[in-house]
């Protein structure tokens, strides 16, 4: 669950998952919104050297020895394999995990420091929007290769979400992280299904649709559930009817 302030009529919204094992985004037009509020629309990562697909990529980054960004997710991971195994990865940067480093802080000063694999240090502020850069430039290719490169970033609202259990200071720290990239807002969410929430949540959830949109939700998976019922009863009646039709040539 979660609640932010509105921007007024976006022409796309992308939200970004930061998350601290894996991460991805997924964004809806405005007349996606108002044709079907259930399109929305992510990306396939590859699972690297294993075959297959993902809706995330491994929550992690790697820098050069000059300490300039290199690459994210899986292409990290695996870059950062392939360095190691050729013993050459000694002076770069590899990072995972990282994001939790701010929830353990209760105060966490500007210039905060992570270190990576091996130890070595750079500043968080640097690795964390780095990473977000990347995911905001990535989900932008995306749209250029949809044929919607005509909406420019500016007609986007970008959405990170942050969970509402980390402390002020690493809210505050994750936001000024977003917004040196040029995301607008962060997103705070709970798990926690008996949670209270401000009359301005509920304000807010009633004016964007989201009673419809979980109706809708519920309804579709019914939907999907009755199809899936009726698949299984047909393949039992067939597997019925061709065991029966066995039984009868057997016995002839």
């Amino acid at each position: 669950m979660a609640c932010a302030e509105v921007v007024s009529e976006p022409l796309l919204v992308a939200a970004i998952d930061f998350g601290t094992t894996f991460s991805g985004y997924a964004f809806q037009t405005r007349a996606d919104f108002k044709e079907d509020p259930l399109r929305i629309h992510g990306f396939s990562w590859t699972t690297g050297s294993n075959a297959g697909l993902s809706l995330k990529t491994p929550t992690c980054v790697l820098f050069d020895p000059a300490q300039n960004f290199y690459s994210f997710g899986i292409e990290a991971e695996d870059k950062y394999t392939e360095l190691a195994q050729e013993e050459d990865h000694a002076n770069w940067y590899y990072f995972r995990r990282f994001k939790m480093n701010l929830y353990k802080s209760q105060e966490i000063p500007r210039d905060l420091m992570l270190e990576d694999d091996k130890g070595k240090l750079l500043p968080a502020m640097k690795v964390i929007s780095e990473s977000i850069k990347f995911m905001r430039e990535h989900l932008m290719r995306t749209l250029s290769k949809k044929g919607q490169d005509v909406i420019r970033p500016t007609e986007i609202n970008w959405v990170l979400t942050v969970p509402a259990i980390w402390s002020d200071a690493a809210k505050q720290f994750m936001r000024e992280a977003a917004v040196k990239d040029g995301l607008d807002y962060v997103m705070t969410y709970t798990d926690d299904p008996q949670a209270s929430y401000t009359s301005f949540c509920y304000s807010w959830l009633a004016k964007t649709g989201v009673p419809r949109f979980m109706d809708e939700l519920h309804s579709a998976a019914k939907n999907l559930e009755n199809k899936r019922q009726k698949s299984v009863n047909i393949s039992k009646q067939s597997d019925k009817q061709n065991s029966n039709n066995n039984n009868s040539r057997h016995f002839c």
